[in-house]
C-alpha cells in the first residue's frame, strides 16, 4: 500500500483532510495487548457487519468504533488508489465529515537517528532486472502511486543501522596502519549491517535470518594526510524467509566497497558497501537479481 495507494496524491489528500489515520504492524501488535485487542475487535465487528476483513487491509471506522468500510489486500482494493479513494469518499459522505487540517504535520517517514558518537548507516535494497548486459532497477516513475506498484519487484526498501562507538571502532585495523595491510572486519558488527541485505519481502524480522557465509576483508590502498582508504571485499550467503514461516529462500552476493578513516583519531570518515551479482530466491532454483547498498549518514549541524 505504501507504494501504491499511500503514494497517491488523491488518497493522501483525503487522509489528511477527513480521516485520523493509524498504522498497525501485525507482528508488533502481538506483543501489545491493547493494540491486539483493538485489532481483533475491529476484525470481528467487520465480519459481523457483513464486511470483508483480513489481517492485511485498510479499515475505515466511525468515531464510535464501528467498521464502515474495508479495503482488503487480497482483492486488490487496498492497492488500487482510484477504487480506495472512491470508498473513502463514500464514507465521508455517509458521515458528513467536514474538511479539516491534518492533525499531525506531514513529515518524511524515514529519517536518520541522531547520535553524535554513533556511526549511522543508511541501507537500501531492491530487486533488479536485466536489460541487455546490465542489471538495472525496475522503472517506478510510472507506477508509484498507482495500482501497478503493488508488485514486490517495484518496491525499494530502506532501513537504518546505528553502530555505537565501541562497535564501529571494531571495523578499524587492530594494529599499525600502513599501505597494503589487510584485516577481517569484526563479524558481529558487520552482521548487523548484512542482516539488512535482502530485497523487499513480507518478512522483516531479522531474527529469522541465518547467515551461513560471511566474509568482509579490508586492504589499505592509500594513506594521504593521515586519512587511510581501504578497499572492502567479501561474500554473503544468508537464509531469509520471504514470508513469516520457514522456507528455502536465500541471499547470495559478493560484496565490494571502501572504508575511509582518520588514522590518528581512529574515526570512520566514510563507509560504502554494495552487493555485486546479488541474487535472492529459492536455493538452487529460481533466484532473482537484487542489489543492496549502505552508506554512512552525517547528522545535520
Amino acid at each position: 500500500m505504501r507504494a501504491s495507494s499511500l503514494s497517491s496524491a488523491k488518497v493522501i489528500s483525503l487522509l489528511n483532510s477527513y480521516f485520523v489515520p493509524m498504522h498497525m504492524n501485525n507482528q508488533q501488535a502481538e506483543s501489545e495487548p491493547n493494540e491486539k485487542a483493538a485489532r481483533n475487535r475491529i476484525y470481528r465487528d467487520a465480519l459481523a457487519a457483513g464486511l470483508k476483513a483480513g489481517s492485511v487491509c485498510a479499515y475505515m471506522v466511525a468515531p464510535d468504533g464501528r467498521p464502515l468500510a474495508v479495503a482488503p489486500l487480497n482483492d486488490s482494493l487496498a492497492t488500487d488508489p482510484e477504487r480506495l479513494a472512491g470508498l473513502m469518499e463514500q464514507v465521508i459522505r455517509e458521515l458528513k465529515v467536514a474538511k479539516g487540517d491534518a492533525l499531525v504535520k506531514p513529515s518524511p517517514p524515514s529519517a536518520p537517528p541522531a547520535d553524535a558518537d554513533a556511526l549511522v548507516l543508511h541501507v537500501v535494497a531492491r530487486y533488479l532486472e536485466r536489460r541487455g548486459k546490465d542489471l538495472v532497477p525496475h522503472d517506478v516513475k510510472e507506477v508509484l502511486g498507482t495500482r501497478k506498484a503493488g508488485n514486490w519487484g517495484n518496491l525499494p526498501s530502506e532501513g537504518w543501522v546505528v553502530l555505537s562507538k565501541p562497535q564501529w571502532t571494531k571495523l578499524l585495523p587492530p594494529g599499525d596502519v600502513a599501505p597494503n595491510i589487510t584485516w577481517e572486519l569484526d563479524k558481529k558488527v558487520t552482521a548487523r549491517v548484512l542482516n539488512h541485505f535482502y530485497p523487499p519481502t513480507e518478512n522483516t524480522d531479522l531474527a529469522k535470518n541465518r547467515i551461513d557465509q560471511q566474509t568482509l576483508q579490508a586492504r589499505v590502498e592509500a594513506i594521504d594526510k593521515g586519512v587511510a582508504r581501504a578497499r572492502l571485499e567479501g561474500r554473503l550467503r544468508m537464509k531469509h524467509p520471504f514470508y513469516h514461516k520457514d522456507d528455502n529462500y536465500f541471499v547470495e552476493a559478493d560484496l565490494v566497497g571502501y572504508l575511509e578513516f582518520d588514522v590518528g583519531k581512529q574515526a570512520v570518515l566514510s563507509l560504502r558497501l554494495v552487493t555485486d551479482n546479488g541474487r535472492y530466491g529459492v536455493d538452487g532454483k529460481s533466484m532473482q537479481p537484487f542489489g543492496a547498498a549502505v552508506r554512512e549518514v552525517r547528522a545535520a549541524k
